[in-house]
């Protein structure tokens, strides 16, 4: 479909919008292709309701936001309009957003980011966070994100003009507190370090490290919100701090700390904003985050900066009851109060459909009915960004709907359809089919946040080492499945997923579905063969183990073809700065499949006395197995 409009009696901001979304979709200023539709924008600022209906040549979109415009635009795009209808939406919140985690290797070009803020466009959203805990500038700091791909300021600036384009507003989401172990892991810092992750408060180089940090996101982006942080720093004043000034309780350390903080944030004129999950973690006898038992200390509202600003986070609750209870919670502070829910991307190789829409739909649903005015779907990187991150697309689109739906819940299932393929390419049930390697879903297994064990996750078994296996031993030791049929059911399901992904057409532009193929085709070879080896090295089979290590070298090809595929979704999108760490893992496990065919073959032919490594389980589970760090060696990495 190709739409034309009139710059001339179009209102110049909504002129801008479609100029943007024009380098990349049919739509043309002035003369048009022959049979383009016309599209006219009429456009009263500060109407919410969105009405998207046909007219004589072309169609007509009314709406009071440029992200209503967008949500318009796409609805035209989506071809929902060829019946006649008319198509009217209102967005339940003021603030819609998206957070990016650029600080867990993937820093995303700034061309590639540009693309996904017109897709956030067409979808509705209107503010886009960056979350840089190092990863951007500072002048006069060589070593503050060294070599990391940070953005300069030139590029800040353009995102943020790019952004404002789209009417989507740019913001910064920084570290001011903890989170901070990539900066001050460097020598330089050495005199504002309290603990390895954690800024060594009251200290006078601290705010001048600080004050730059602010002054980057004030001078380079036009938003006047930043948010600062101040989440789970466990180890506040226990460092040098404790070295320098004795034992001082952490929530005054704390306190005082934000106040300096939003000092410098006020002479920037901007509004600060902090996570909330540790006012409530002050008052849990267990530290959990979401310990009903928990009562927040006297005085601490009280000692808050005035007009500061709280999100509160939650990926993990199933039920409205859930959100509905600390949405509670949170309105008995008395301060204003943003949430923010998510979209799955971390630790995991491919985003997580299950889960995501598992939560966001009650968040979502219990923000409405609390009055809820800010929203924002985080999309973070934990344990190194090896997601394809462009697959969360899907799940954003998904979230988009759940915002704009009159139900409150994801909507007709044919407009998201339409929608997406019309605003990404291609076809929304070809982007979601890789999220079905996920074998474990919300009321089917026990996810990792629910049992604090292990996470069924298929990026834990991807990095599980051939070896050690600590991942498969953690599995057989849980009670509830102790069966070695778990691990069959696993490599049937990712065979019949294989197959699934490798009839459709081979796609290695955004949303790499031939990445997805090879992520699949790496997990069924790689449990297929410890399942078999397994069985045979139980019973004694010698011939049957020896049988079973002839599909090493086909495992070993399986993960060169992901490590080439890894590089190429990777550098289509981000900086290349990271890369390198997911090329060590990937190349340390092709190592240690070789390193169990020579073992193997010693052992079979009477040179060694078994497999140790086999040999040793623990008998229990061990909490936390779902890092790279923690599964692929129990030794020092």
């Amino acid at each position: 479909m190709n739409l034309y409009w009139n710059p001339e009696i179009t209102h110049r901001a909504c002129s801008l919008l479609l100029a943007e979304l024009a380098e990349e979709y049919p739509i043309f200023a002035g003369l048009a292709p022959a049979g383009a539709c016309r599209l006219r924008v009429d456009f009263h600022d500060g109407v919410e309701e969105v009405e998207v209906s046909r007219e004589a040549g072309g169609y007509v979109i009314r709406s009071g936001t440029l992200n209503g415009l967008g949500r318009g635009l796409g609805t035209v795009l989506s071809g929902r309009l060829e019946g006649g209808e008319t198509v009217r939406e209102t967005l339940a919140f003021g603030g819609f957003g998206v957070m990016l985690d650029m600080s867990r290797n993937a820093v995303m070009r700034p061309d590639h980011l540009r693309r996904w803020m017109r897709r956030l466009c067409l979808f509705g959203f209107n503010r886009l966070m960056l979350y840089t805990e190092d990863t951007y500038r500072l002048p006069g700091e060589p070593y503050f994100g060294y070599l990391r791909g940070g953005y300069s300021v030139e590029e800040l600036r353009q995102i943020d003009v790019w952004g404002n384009s789209l009417g989507i507003e740019v913001s910064g989401c920084i570290q001011a507190l903890g989170h901070l172990e990539q900066v001050l892991k460097w020598p330089a810092y050495n005199g504002v370090r309290d603990t390895p992750s954690v800024l060594l408060a009251d200290e006078e180089a601290s705010y001048t490290l600080i004050g730059k940090m602010v002054a980057a996101m004030a001078g380079n982006l036009r938003s006047k919100t930043l948010h600062i942080g101040f989440d789970e720093a466990h180890d506040l004043g226990r460092g040098k701090f404790l070295d320098k000034n004795g034992f001082q309780p952490p929530f005054e350390i704390y306190v005082r700390h934000l106040r300096r903080v939003c000092e410098i944030c006020a002479r920037h004129d901007l509004k600060p904003q902090i996570w909330s999950d540790m006012v409530f973690r002050l008052g849990s006898a267990t530290g959990d985050y979401y310990d009903r038992a928990s009562a927040v200390p006297p005085g601490v509202i009280e000692a808050l900066p005035t007009g500061l600003g709280m999100v509160y986070w939650d990926y993990y609750g199933l039920s409205e009851e859930h959100y509905r209870y600390w949405l509670g919670r949170h309105k008995e502070l008395g301060v204003p109060v943003s949430v923010a829910a998510s979209v799955w991307t971390w630790m995991a190789p491919w985003y997580d459909r299950g889960f995501t829409e598992a939560t966001i739909q009650p968040c979502v649903s219990a923000c409405r009915e609390a009055g809820v005015r800010d929203i924002t779907f985080t999309l973070w990187g934990d344990d190194g960004a090896y997601c394809e991150l462009d697959s969360a697309l899907a799940g954003l689109a998904f979230a988009a709907e759940c915002g704009w739906s009159e139900k409150g819940g994801a909507g007709d299932k044919t407009d998201i359809e339409a929608r997406f393929e019309a605003t990404c390419g291609l076809p929304y049930s070809q982007a979601v089919l890789p999220c079905e390697m996920e074998v474990s879903r919300p009321g089917n297994g026990i996810p990792l946040h629910q049992n604090g064990y292990l996470s069924d996750g298929i990026g834990p078994v991807l990095w599980d080492d051939p070896l050690y296996l600590m991942i498969r031993k953690n599995r057989a030791a849980l009670p509830e499945n102790g069966s070695g049929d778990y691990w069959e059911t696993f490599a049937r399901h990712q065979e019949t997923v294989f197959k699934k992904l490798e009839a459709l057409p081979l796609r290695e532009e955004m949303i790499d579905t031939g990445h997805a193929r090879n992520i699949a085709d790496v997990l069924r070879r790689k449990v297929r063969l410890a399942n078999a080896m397994e069985s045979a090295y139980r019973s004694g089979d010698r011939a049957a183990l020896r049988a079973a290590a002839e599909d090493i070298p086909q495992v070993i090809a399986a993960i060169g073809n992901l490590q080439s595929s890894f590089r190429r979704q990777w550098l289509r999108r981000n900086h290349p700065h990271g890369l390198e760490t997911m090329q060590i893992r990937l190349a340390g496990l092709a190592e240690r499949y070789h390193e169990l065919a020579r073992r193997l073959e010693e052992w079979l032919e009477g040179r060694a006395n078994g497999i140790p490594e086999w040999d040793e389980s623990p008998g229990e589970p061990a909490r936390g197995l779902v890092q790279w760090r923690r599964i692929a060696s129990p030794g020092i990495l």
